[in-house]
């Protein structure tokens, strides 16, 4: 995953992507999921977001009461990242 460089991200398990410079909540990005996997910054100049979602051990029914579950969602949020370090080069 690549490093934030103006702010921290964190991953709670209930469908939000929360990111706060300075270790403040700043932006709230609600998710029609409940199984969030991760988040990483790309793009080429990293500023788009992408977060997985997961569809593990969901019932023909909850897919039915979420179906994006277990899609790739991207969005902007006026954030950048920095390259990562490739080690060895």
């Amino acid at each position: 995953m690549t490093r934030l460089l103006e702010a921290e991200v964190a991953v709670p398990a209930q469908c939000e992507l929360a990111e706060g410079p300075d270790g403040l909540l700043d932006t709230v990005v609600r998710l029609p999921v409940s199984q969030v996997t991760s988040a990483a910054f790309g793009g080429a100049d990293l500023s788009t977001l992408y977060i997985t979602t997961a569809r593990e051990n969901f019932t023909a029914d909850d897919l039915r009461k979420q179906p994006h579950v277990g899609d790739i969602f991207a969005c902007t949020s006026g954030v950048t990242s920095r390259p990562p370090y490739l080690f060895g080069a």
